[in-house]
């Protein structure tokens, strides 16, 4: 990924989140996690861009925009869940930082285990594998939270 490319990314993912749909709303909590999510596929693509030098990505950059992509689109959707399961009152959690640690492992780990999956099936996945974390976590049972 050449430099240019990288801050494309950056600028399209800004005003994604300067552009946030829950903002007219009034749904705080959405705009919020709506929010989170877009800063954590920024914080991905940066640490990504960072780790891999200019030239080892140019070399097939088809292989890796995808991957980033996908990255982004599994952290993005267990930030949703977490914020649809504390609105319904099935997890709790309180302090956003340890949240946003746990989602970027559990993505790098989802993205590991099914990275040949698309289609709903894939959003399925995601979804099942987000609420078993979320709730294992941060759950009504885990410490007595609730």
């Amino acid at each position: 990924m050449t430099e240019q490319e990288y801050n494309s990314l950056q600028e399209q993912l800004t005003r994604k989140r300067e552009n946030n749909p829950y903002a007219r709303t009034g749904n705080f909590k959405r705009q919020e996690g709506f929010q989170e999510g877009i800063l954590a596929a920024k914080s991905i693509l940066s640490a990504y861009y960072h780790a891999h030098s200019e030239q080892k990505c140019q070399s097939d950059p088809h292989e890796v925009l995808p991957w980033i992509a996908k990255l982004c689109e599994v952290v993005f959707d267990l930030a949703l869940n977490a914020q649809h399961l504390c609105e319904a009152k099935r997890i709790t959690v309180e302090d956003s930082r340890d949240l946003f640690s746990s989602v970027m492992q559990w993505a790098r780990e989802f993205e590991l285990k099914h990275s040949d999956e698309q289609g709903e099936d894939y959003i399925a996945l995601i979804d099942e594998y987000a609420e078993d974390m979320l709730t294992e976590q941060y759950g009504a049972s885990v410490g007595g939270k609730h």
